[in-house]
């Protein structure tokens, strides 16, 4: 199995992201906490596409707090996402579990090539 996590500290206003996900069927969370906010509170918005524009897929868009998680089933490749917001310090951990990794390429003899 699988399991990999990511973490960053953001500033600013609508910061853009992509993640590579390595196997079909991956079990992807993104989360946002903690920080705070200038009038407008964070949101994450998942793409259903292959860059930041396209149809929203997922959304996170609790109004008044900077906590949002977003968890979907992945398809292999690079997934987009951006959080929006004006936000400050605000936390944001990605973590990619499971999917389904190939089997072994097959048997293999170990020969010992420490030889005296």
């Amino acid at each position: 199995m699988l399991t990999y996590k990511y973490r960053q500290q953001l500033d600013g206003t609508e910061p853009y992201f992509y993640v590579n996900i390595p196997y079909d069927n991956s079990d992807v969370t993104i989360t946002t906490s903690g920080g705070t906010f200038s009038g407008s509170d964070a949101d994450i918005i998942l793409y259903d596409c292959s860059y930041w524009s396209g149809n929203e897929e997922v959304t996170s868009k609790t109004v008044g707090t900077n906590e949002e998680s977003i968890s979907f089933v992945s398809a292999a490749g690079e997934r987009y996402f951006r959080i929006s917001g004006d936000i400050q310090q605000t936390s944001l951990l990605v973590n990619v579990s499971g999917g389904d990794i190939p089997p072994p390429m097959g048997n293999y003899v170990i020969f010992d090539t420490n030889i005296h």
